[in-house]
């Protein structure tokens, strides 16, 4: 060992992901039943931002296919870049990782069809604000 060589870092041990609690599960719940409720008299703007938050619930409740129609009923009603674009973008990811992880061949290539579509949006958004 040299003066100058490095120490080998330690390795991290990997994170455990753990549900929400039963209680958090609780108050999300009514957090979805309170925002589909305001969904019915909300403006385009007001809806699209009430889909937003709709979809942050549900995938804070696990429930990663129900907040990606969230998601993308929400880029349907006002196509920007925003909390509903970057989103989809990050569960798309999670779902086509998933995907390779589960050696699913079908379903890596569905999500990375549909990565690709979502790139195709980002193109319709950004010729639309130029």
């Amino acid at each position: 060992m040299g003066l100058f060589s490095r120490k080998p870092k330690p390795e991290a041990a990997a994170p455990v992901e753990t549900g929400p609690t039963p209680e958090r599960l609780a108050e999300l719940d009514a957090e979805i039943v309170d925002l589909q409720q305001q969904l019915g008299a909300a403006d385009a703007d007001g809806r699209s931002a009430l889909l937003d938050r709709l979809g942050a619930a549900e995938r804070a409740r696990g429930d990663l296919d129900a907040a990606i129609g969230h998601f993308e009923a929400s880029l349907a009603e006002r196509e920007v870049y925003g909390p509903a674009y970057h989103a989809l973008l990050e569960l798309f990811e999670a779902k086509r990782s998933a995907a390779a992880t589960a050696k699913d061949r079908e379903g890596l290539d569905r999500w990375i069809a549909r990565i690709d579509d979502h790139m195709a949006v980002s193109k319709r958004i950004l010729r639309s604000n130029y």
